[in-house]
């Protein structure tokens, strides 16, 4: 089984000295959910706190993944919230986190042969 590590990313463009976020998430119960205006969950309670503590202001956006994950990666001032820790997704983003970890893999039946 592989160890993924759910982590908060952050993207952030090295020129920009802005200093308001937005965050993109997806709907994945009970990190992230709600609607696109009203974004509840554990992570994103986790968030609003973590953001009110340094006073940056930080919007949070729910999308879904593949929109996010491309937006993150071509706008400034974008991030992820809660994605698996992959080597596909190490490149290119800075890391803050791990907020939650898991292992995956497939589950069958002893008597089974396949």
């Amino acid at each position: 089984m592989k160890n993924l590590s759910a982590s908060i990313l952050l993207l952030f463009c090295l020129a920009s000295t802005a200093s308001e976020l937005t965050l993109l998430t997806e709907n994945f119960p009970p990190y992230n959910f709600g609607s696109r205006d009203n974004v509840v969950g554990i992570n994103a309670e986790l968030l609003s706190r973590a953001y009110n503590i340094a006073q940056v202001s930080c919007t949070l956006d729910l999308l879904h993944w593949e929109r996010a994950f491309k937006i993150t990666s071509t706008e400034q001032n974008r991030g992820v919230l809660t994605i698996a820790l992959t080597p596909n997704h190490e490149d290119g983003f800075i890391w803050i986190g791990p907020i939650d970890s898991s292992n995956v893999g497939f589950y069958r039946l002893k008597s089974r042969k396949d």
